[in-house]
């Protein structure tokens, strides 16, 4: 039977690895290591590789919100080209 991806999608890190924890016991590593674990599950170096790119993702997106178009100088390179 083919496997159908499932996303996981977790609000806050830290909140999701003490959930975590919580559940693994005393068997559980450090809360910094879990955090590290789940960084690297999801394809990230690390904690702070993963904040860095949702940093800049987030970024890109307020960029591209708040580009507004001026319509003369539109007009003025359509017209010089």
């Amino acid at each position: 039977m083919p496997k159908t991806p499932l996303q996981l999608r977790a609000d806050d890190l830290t909140v999701f690895v003490r959930a975590l924890s919580k559940q693994l016991g005393d068997a559980s590593p450090s809360h910094l290591t879990l955090m590290t674990m789940a960084a690297r599950a999801a394809g990230y170096q690390n904690v702070r590789h993963m904040r860095s790119r949702h940093a800049a993702a987030t970024r890109l997106v307020r960029a591209a919100v708040d580009t507004q178009v001026d319509a003369r100088t539109c007009r003025a390179r359509i017209t010089s080209v």
